[in-house]
């Protein structure tokens, strides 16, 4: 069965950006945000989401959007736990922000709002 084109819709990049620092203090998607070498890219995925370079090669053969679809199908199952007892998002659930992505984008965004997760620098959280 073929998948949907648009089966994984792009989170707003300022939703991404408010979980930055909760990546960061779990160690969470260091290769997608740049900050760890990766052996098949070039640089990380997040930097190409914020300079809106999603269609630009990745590789040799694949585009960051087919890419970022490849780490979803891979790690995203229905059913899979996206939130901690305490509410705050699963170590699952930071990696799919950083590739742009939540199942849950309404709780996910009313978890920021609860939290008073804002907008901030990039810098010292993604490497472009």
């Amino acid at each position: 069965m073929k998948a949907k084109k648009n089966q994984f819709p792009l989170l707003e990049r300022s939703t991404v950006v408010r979980f930055l620092p909760l990546m960061d203090s779990q160690g969470v998607s260091l290769v997608s945000r740049g900050l760890k070498s990766s052996t098949q890219t070039d640089g990380g995925f997040l930097g190409a989401f914020f300079d809106r370079r999603l269609d630009n090669l990745a590789t040799k053969n694949q585009t960051w959007r087919q890419r970022r679809r490849g780490f979803i199908l891979r790690n995203w199952r229905e059913g899979r736990r996206l939130y901690k007892d305490d509410g705050s998002p699963t170590r699952l659930h930071l990696a799919l922000v950083a590739w742009g992505f939540s199942p849950d984008v309404k709780g996910l965004k009313a978890y920021a709002k609860k939290q008073g997760l804002s907008n901030r620098s990039i810098s010292k959280f993604v490497s472009r």
